[in-house]
């Protein structure tokens, strides 16, 4: 069963939303983007690495959740 402590941790200690982001290539694999809330210009500072944990495991968090999601509405246990 998945664990949602971990998830919801990472998403309570990221910067309130609705967020915005730029974007930057910086080469083939790559890329800068810098995160913030739609609202204002500028985040927290004290938010800035728990919006990079946030972001970090989104790759892995989104599809368990999706998963979960359809194991849940298939009935299964």
């Amino acid at each position: 069963m998945l664990d949602l402590d971990p998830i919801e941790a990472r998403a309570d200690a990221a910067t309130v939303g609705p967020w915005a982001y730029d974007f930057e290539p910086r080469g083939r694999d790559v890329a800068y983007v810098v995160i913030h809330p739609a609202s204002t210009a500028s985040i927290a500072e004290d938010a800035i690495e728990e919006d990079a944990e946030f972001i970090a495991h989104a790759r892995e968090d989104f599809p368990a959740l999706i998963a979960e999601v359809r194991r849940l509405r298939r009935g299964e246990s």
